[in-house]
């Protein structure tokens, strides 16, 4: 239940903006709360100003679109007080401010769920003052799948004041004013549909309502009218009175189509002459704030006339009868091929034949056999079985009814299949971010379309012995990862862990892996290039198999051609990749993490086995790559353009390994050789992304030799970082 409190309600609230607030009462159990939140309570303000003691603003409606996309809008308006001064947050520029100042106001949210969390967004550029006075207006959905709205307003023509009507056509993307999202969506006033409404003088902020038959109805103070699209309006003969009492509201009971019209008269309608001191006119003494307004009448007042509220009900009757009330459902009966549409159908006393359309989209795309459902006067419950649908799948539905006046499409529903009854999935990758006491444990989990839970089990032996947290994998269809941190590990221990994942289905094992924490006092190797946060980091330390793990998890490489495992590495504890300088590297798939741009840092361990030949260490195919060159020095080169920097001194020896970086921020460039910055010759040349994969060990010659430690960054690395990782290999 959402409900308005406009400016001048807040006027006796002193620690409250008099602004528009938009409130939500959340059932819990199917039971409202007592009572409304207070006005001051956080979340509540959706509209503010930046200098409220300047500006106001109003919402006069709220309504939910009918159409499938479930979005919300609520219009209203802003203004200057009376005694202000000028402030662009109430207009666009201060001769907007001058007199009534007054500026519209369309507020889009995408869902209920985002009305109740006041997630609103602006759903309507300023229209000048001068060609749309918002006040006093109202717009409704034009039944012609469109998406536009109609709008009725006032504007002023030669001084008077008169009503004017106009389309809103539906936008999206960039004609939508900010902070509105494209998808969302926005409306654009229509200068060329701009026109007069008819006979309409005087409504006292009108109410259009459209109507599950396709109309749109006008409940003013001088005529009640309808039409398709605002091109005519045609006077709803029948209607009591042939008007409304001042501030009309509709609302149409979609079972059986009755529209309900409330009004009211009373002391805060201007036109009965009872108002004294409301809506920001001048009133004399100091409002007490416990008993104002006086004699609980709800505005100031000078007789003791009350309000009254007022209410019409009525049914529309078109070409002698009325098209068929349909109610759209939720499903039942949901399985993973199969559900029940069910709704209501009321035959408005006609004879009348039903059927559900159903898809994957709100273009439907299936209907069941139409069947009927009678010719009766009250809503009769009707349902269909469908089938051969496909598992873990979205589908969209809705109820359509057709008798001798017409057709009704009911609003659109959906449901998802259950998953086919399969367990999860799961994968247990490598531990990362390994310190003396604590490590990273990784693996990810396919919940197979059912709700999932999982938790980690580790120890010292594959009896394991201590379980994580148990925590939601979601009921998706896709592997998601399912990272958990654990400490109060001994140092230097070997620890074996594995996932476990359960569903309704089943419950699943992932494979055995094992770490061995760091050894205790200063900070380890791995410690410290994870301290810099690479957007990858490849140790290379795999005893067998043909993925080389990302310590990050996210860009796991491919061993390719034959790359031999567990040589001896550079950082004490871990093994290295030997590399034959004919074929054989190492490749990670593009991602957008490793699209480092033009600001990067690469680094590595290397113990060439032949010199005087180009080895490549890293390539970012079509972006860069690092290489020694025939002279053994370390050169920066940007593919099909030339090199960029190149070291001072190269590697003289085959028998020790050689800490090697390279630092990229845009013109400046630093090569380094075991902590020691180099950096010879220097050009720059642009590095820009590619779609091309990271090659570890090819690229302008394949690198013959042991390489280790290998990781990429999005930042260029200070020379003190770089000597500290040259420093923690011993740790």
């Amino acid at each position: 239940m959402i409900r308005r409190v406009n400016g001048d309600d807040l006027r006796w609230q002193t620690t409250t903006p008099q602004t528009a607030l938009l409130q939500a009462l959340i059932p819990s159990g199917g039971v409202y709360p007592t009572s409304w939140p207070a006005l001051d309570a956080p979340g509540q303000v959706v509209t503010t100003s930046a200098d409220p003691s300047i500006c106001k603003y109003q919402i006069s409606r709220i309504r939910a679109l009918n159409d499938s996309t479930g979005r919300y809008i609520a219009m209203g308006q802003a203004w200057r007080y009376a005694s202000g001064g000028t402030s662009g947050a109430c207009a666009a520029s201060a001769t907007d401010l001058s007199g009534t100042g007054i500026r519209n106001l369309l507020l889009v949210a995408a869902s209920a769920a985002d009305v109740e969390a006041g997630n609103w967004s602006i759903g309507m550029p300023y229209v000048s003052s001068t060609t749309l006075i918002p006040n006093e207006w109202d717009a409704a959905q034009i039944a012609d799948g469109s998406g536009d709205l109609l709008a009725l307003f006032r504007t002023t023509v030669s001084g008077a004041t008169v009503r004017r009507q106009a389309r809103l056509r539906a936008e999206t993307g960039v004609n939508c004013p900010s902070p509105t999202n494209g998808t969302i969506g926005c409306w654009v006033l229509d200068q060329a549909t701009l026109g007069n409404p008819g006979n309409l003088q005087h409504s006292g902020h009108p109410e259009l309502l459209t109507t599950q038959e396709g109309v749109i109805i006008e409940f003013a103070t001088d005529r009640v009218a309808y039409t398709s699209d605002g091109s005519s309006w045609t006077t709803l003969s029948g209607f009591t009175g042939g008007k409304t009492d001042y501030y009309p509201r509709s609302i149409q009971d979609s079972t059986n189509g009755d529209i309900y019209v409330f009004g009211h008269v009373g002391c805060d309608d201007p036109y009965a002459g009872y108002e004294v001191g409301w809506g920001g006119r001048s009133y004399t003494g100091t409002p007490d704030p416990v008993t104002a307004p006086p004699n609980g009448k709800g505005c100031w007042q000078s007789s003791g006339v009350n309000q009254s509220i007022t209410m019409q009900k009525f049914r529309l009757a078109v070409s002698g009868g009325s098209v068929p009330a349909v109610t759209t459902m939720a499903a039942s009966g949901i399985s993973s091929t199969g559900a029940t549409l069910n709704g209501t159908v009321n035959p408005n006393g006609q004879a009348t034949t039903y059927y559900f359309q159903y898809g994957t989209t709100t273009s439907y795309g299936t209907n069941t056999t139409s069947t009927s459902a009678g010719s009766g006067s009250t809503a009769v419950a009707e349902s269909a079985n469908i089938s051969g649908l496909a598992p873990s799948t979205l589908y969209h539905f809705r109820l359509v009814a057709t008798n001798a006046t017409g057709t009704t499409n009911g609003l659109d529903q959906s449901f998802t299949t259950s998953a086919s009854g399969t367990a999860p999935t799961v994968v247990t990758n490598p531990a990362t971010a390994i310190t003396a006491s604590a490590a990273t444990l990784n693996g990810t989990v396919n919940p197979n379309g059912a709700a999932t839970t999982y938790y980690y089990q580790y120890g010292t032996t594959t009896g394991y012995g201590t379980n994580t947290a148990s925590l939601s994998a979601g009921s998706g269809t896709a592997a998601v990862s399912v990272p958990v941190n654990i400490s109060g590990l001994a140092a230097s221990t070997l620890y074996h862990f594995r996932l476990v994942a359960s569903n309704p289905t089943g419950t699943t094992n992932g494979l055995n892996q094992s770490f061995t924490t760091s050894p205790s006092g200063g900070t380890t190797y791995v410690q410290s290039v994870l301290n810099s946060n690479p957007v990858a980091y490849w140790r290379l330390g795999e005893a067998s198999g043909t993925t080389a793990a990302d310590q990050k998890g996210v860009n796991p490489g491919t061993y390719t051609n034959g790359v031999v495992l567990g040589a001896a590495g550079a950082v004490p504890g871990n093994t290295a990749a030997t590399f034959d300088g004919t074929n054989d590297h190492v490749v990670a798939a593009d991602s957008a993490s490793l699209d480092t741009g033009d600001i990067f840092t690469a680094e590595a361990w290397i113990k060439p086995s032949l010199l005087g030949r180009s080895n490549t260490i890293v390539n970012k195919f079509g972006s860069y790559f690092l290489y020694l060159d025939g002279a053994n020095k370390i050169v920066l080169y940007k593919p099909s353009v030339g090199p960029i920097a190149t070291s001072t001194t190269g590697i003289s020896d085959t028998t020790s390994f050689h800490h090697v970086a390279v630092t990229k921020n845009g013109a400046t460039v630093k090569i380094y050789l075991d902590g020691v910055d180099v950096t010879g010759t220097v050009t720059n040349r642009t590095v820009v992304n590619s779609t091309g994969g990271l090659y570890i060990g090819s690229g302008g010659g394949y690198f013959k030799g042991v390489i280790d430690e290998v990781a990429i960054y999005n930042t260029a690395l200070s020379a003190s970082t770089i000597a500290a990782h040259y420093a923690a290999r011993n740790n």
